[in-house]
C-alpha cells in the first residue's frame, strides 16, 4: 500500500551559485530522492519555499491526494504552476488569472481547507469587495476554474464555485466612435504605421494584441481575407483566445489597398515579418500598442475634439456596434467578431455563408473610411 511522503526541506550550499531550497523524500521504493525548488533569490524565506515542497508534495503524493488536508493557497501554486493549465491559455488571460488568485483569492481564503470553502462564504465575500461587478464576476470564474482542476486531481470530490451567483453587469456602457467620429480620428492621425493600426482595429474589428501580432504571411492576397494566427502581449507570442479567433476575416478591396500600401512603405515586408514591424527593435518585435496609443492615437483624438474614452478596444465596440446598426444577422455578426459561443442553436444549426460575411464587413468598412 503506497505510503504518504512528506519530505523534508533543507537548504543546499552552493560554491558558484546561489543558495538553494533543496526538497528530498524517499520514492515508493525506499530510494532517496531529491528536487530543487530554487534559489533563495527566488524563494527569499523558509515559508515561500514551504509553500513550494507543498505544490510538489501534492505532485509525488499523486496517488493519495487526499492523505493530508490541501489548503487553497497549495491549489493555487499548483495550478500556476501547472504546464498544462498554462499552456491551455492565452499569455494575457494566464497572466489576468494569476492577479485575481495572488491579489484576491490567496489573501481572502488561501489559509482555508479546499473542502471549507462554502458557496454562501463566496458570494458573501464577492459582494463586500471593491470591485466592478464585471470584474467580480471573472473573479468568480477564476475560483470556479481553480476547484475544476483540484476536481480533476481529485483533491476535492465537488465545486462551492458552481453555485456561486455573481451578475457581471456593467456599470456604465463602454464608449464606441459613430462613423463621423472615426473619420474624424483619421484626419487627425496621419503617422504611419499607427494610421494602418487604427484603420486594421475599427474596420476588423480586431484586439490590439491581434494588430502587432499580425505577419505578412496571415494576408492571403488572392482570397481577400486575413487569418489571425497569434497574439503578441508583452513582447510576449501566444496562441489567439480561442480558435474562433483563427478564423478568416473577410478584407475589403480598400483595406487591401491600404495593407499593399503600408508593405510598400515598410522596411519589412517578407511573408515572416511583422506587418507593423519595430524599427527601434531592428523588425524583430511588433511596435509596442500601448505606446502607439498613448503617443499618437490619444493626441489625435485630442486635436479631433473627441472627448470620450478611447482605448485599443473601443474600435472592437464601435465595430460590433456598426454591425447591429447594419442589421448584419447576429451570426454574421458572431464569425466577423470570431466569437466562440452566441448560443448553442445558433452555433450548431447555423452557418454564416462567406458572401454575407464579406457583405457585412464590406458595408462597415465602406461607411469608415468613405470621404
Amino acid at each position: 500500500m503506497a505510503r504518504y511522503q512528506r519530505g523534508s526541506l533543507a537548504l543546499k550550499k552552493r560554491a558558484k551559485l546561489a543558495d538553494a531550497w533543496e526538497f528530498r523524500w524517499r520514492d515508493s521504493n525506499g530510494r532517496q530522492r531529491s528536487r530543487l525548488l530554487g534559489s533563495v533569490q527566488k524563494l527569499p524565506t523558509e515559508q515561500d519555499a514551504q509553500r513550494a515542497a507543498d505544490v510538489l508534495r501534492l505532485e509525488i503524493n499523486s496517488e493519495l491526494p487526499k492523505a493530508v488536508p490541501i489548503t487553497v493557497a497549495t491549489l493555487i501554486h499548483r495550478y500556476l504552476d501547472d504546464k498544462v493549465e498554462k499552456e491551455r491559455l492565452a499569455f494575457a488571460t494566464h497572466n489576468s488569472y494569476k492577479t485575481y488568485l495572488n491579489h484576491w483569492v490567496e489573501p481572502k481564503w488561501g489559509q482555508h481547507l479546499l473542502e471549507d470553502v462554502r458557496t454562501l462564504a463566496v458570494e458573501s465575500w464577492l459582494r463586500d469587495i471593491p470591485l466592478a461587478p464585471k470584474s467580480k464576476r471573472h473573479l468568480r470564474n477564476v475560483m470556479h476554474v481553480l476547484y475544476e482542476c483540484a476536481l480533476r486531481w481529485e483533491l476535492v470530490s465537488q465545486n462551492p464555485i458552481t453555485r456561486v451567483r455573481q451578475g457581471g453587469a456593467r456599470l456604465a456602457e463602454p464608449d464606441v466612435l459613430t462613423t463621423e467620429e472615426f473619420r474624424l480620428l483619421l484626419t487627425k492621425l496621419t503617422a504611419e504605421p499607427y494610421r494602418t493600426m487604427v484603420i486594421l482595429a475599427g474596420c476588423l474589428g480586431l484586439a490590439r494584441s491581434e494588430v502587432v501580432g499580425l505577419k505578412w504571411q496571415d494576408v492571403n492576397w488572392g482570397a481577400a481575407t486575413l487569418t489571425v494566427r497569434r497574439g503578441v502581449v508583452n513582447c510576449n507570442v501566444g496562441n489567439p483566445k480561442t480558435m474562433a479567433r483563427r478564423k478568416p476575416i473577410p478584407l475589403a478591396p480598400n483595406l487591401l489597398t491600404i495593407l499593399r500600401e503600408h508593405r510598400e512603405r515598410t522596411a519589412y515586408k517578407v511573408d515572416s515579418d511583422w506587418v507593423f514591424a519595430s524599427p527601434y527593435k531592428n523588425g524583430e518585435e511588433p511596435y509596442w500598442p500601448d505606446s502607439a496609443l498613448e503617443n499618437f492615437v490619444k493626441p489625435a483624438v485630442k486635436l479631433a475634439g473627441i472627448t470620450k474614452r478611447v482605448g485599443w478596444h473601443t474600435f472592437r465596440h464601435s465595430y460590433s456596434c456598426l454591425l447591429r446598426a447594419n442589421h448584419a444577422d447576429v451570426k454574421v455578426q458572431s464569425e466577423l467578431l470570431r466569437h466562440s459561443n452566441i448560443g448553442t442553436t445558433l452555433d450548431v444549426y447555423t452557418q454564416a455563408v462567406s458572401a454575407e460575411k464579406r457583405a457585412a464587413n464590406g458595408r462597415v468598412v465602406g461607411q469608415l473610411l468613405s470621404v
